[in-house]
């Protein structure tokens, strides 16, 4: 399988079909009898792009992913969870993740642009913790609650070691009205997120207001599960007293 990670200064790229069609077919699996008629071109931030073109019988199972078929030749019926879809080329078939799925009829000719996408990409829920600092910021708890899990775990860095933990968001409510206060004469400075998959990692600072001097610095880390916070765990270094 080739796999083109893209720089982030490009702005675009193409994916040449005849060039990629040469690919096909892969070496035979034990669940692609016939040979593997897919092939990635393209995976970045959660989302990848594959060919698609099986022959003689379409042998694909349920994915985790999201994905959507452009269909550049050939028709059919798309049979999703016991419902068949008739398709054309020039069609756009969206197949969610976990819905048992696979192409019927006379597949010779079919031929697809295939792009999946996690349901809980790392950009969105890089989003989810941008607008969930924004609340915070602002000193607006249930504005932020509203970006966690029902379940959710906040780990603070007070209290004693390890740290206070809250679990459940009423639970989760107090402890963030007593992480959300600056201490008096200081300042919470955020660092802009960074994300992969479920993850996100953010590093802070605490400086005081007369001069900037740093008091502190940590990171949060987050763990997100279908884009909310389940996990907020902070960690922080002292630097004065």
């Amino acid at each position: 399988m080739t796999t083109m990670n893209l720089p982030s200064d490009v702005g675009a790229a193409i994916f040449e079909l005849q060039s990629t069609m040469t690919r096909l077919p892969l070496p035979a699996t034990a669940n692609w009898p016939d040979g593997v008629f897919d092939t990635e071109v393209f995976r970045q931030d959660g989302v990848s792009i594959s060919l698609f073109a099986p022959r003689n019988r379409d042998y694909q199972s349920a994915h985790d992913q999201d994905e959507a078929y452009v269909i550049v030749q050939g028709q059919g019926t798309l049979r999703c969870n016991g419902t068949g879809q008739a398709f054309r080329p020039g069609d756009v078939l969206h197949v969610p993740a976990g819905q048992a799925h696979r192409f019927e009829g006379d597949l010779g000719e079919l031929v697809a642009w295939v792009v999946f996408w996690e349901p809980g990409s790392a950009q969105a829920n890089k989003s989810v913790v941008e607008q969930f600092v924004e609340a915070w910021k602002s000193g607006d708890v249930d504005a932020a609650l509203a970006f966690t899990d029902p379940e959710c775990l906040y780990s603070m860095t007070t209290g004693a070691a390890p740290g206070l933990e809250f679990t459940g968001r009423d639970e989760v409510r107090d402890g963030f009205a007593l992480g959300i206060e600056n201490e008096p004469g200081t300042a919470a400075v955020f660092e802009e997120p960074v994300a992969a998959g479920d993850r996100v990692l953010m590093e802070w600072r605490v400086v005081r207001l007369d001069d900037n001097s740093l008091v502190a610095r940590g990171v949060d880390l987050f763990t997100l599960r279908d884009g909310l916070i389940l996990i907020k765990d902070a960690h922080r270094k002292v630097h004065s007293g």
